[in-house]
């Protein structure tokens, strides 16, 4: 898995916001893991499979976005024939740390 991050203050001082562009291998997968705040994806190519605590696992497939809840466990998986691509934006407390892989 690639990733590219910016990172830059939210207008609030106690606030960051960061987009992260993500590549998930053919066959490839996340982890499972959580973040610090709120996760918005939009996804560029390819077909992610989102497992998502407590709910059915979801395709989402080029043009689609969709939102994690902060501290829910997700990962994103590639059953498909084309690496992934989606751009990831999180809001989280200065100085927390966005990912966090679950035990």
């Amino acid at each position: 898995i690639k990733e590219c991050d910016w990172s830059s203050d939210v207008c609030s001082s106690d606030l960051t916001m960061a987009t992260i562009d993500v590549l998930i291998p053919v066959g490839g997968r996340e982890g499972r893991h959580t973040h610090g705040g709120p996760l918005m994806v939009y996804v560029l190519s390819g077909v992610l499979s989102l497992d998502y605590e407590g709910k059915p696992q979801t395709d989402y497939k080029a043009g689609d976005v969709f939102f994690v809840e902060s501290g829910k466990i997700h990962e994103g998986i590639n059953k498909g024939n084309v690496p992934i691509k989606v751009v990831a934006s999180f809001v989280v407390p200065k100085g927390a740390t966005l990912t966090t892989q679950a035990k």
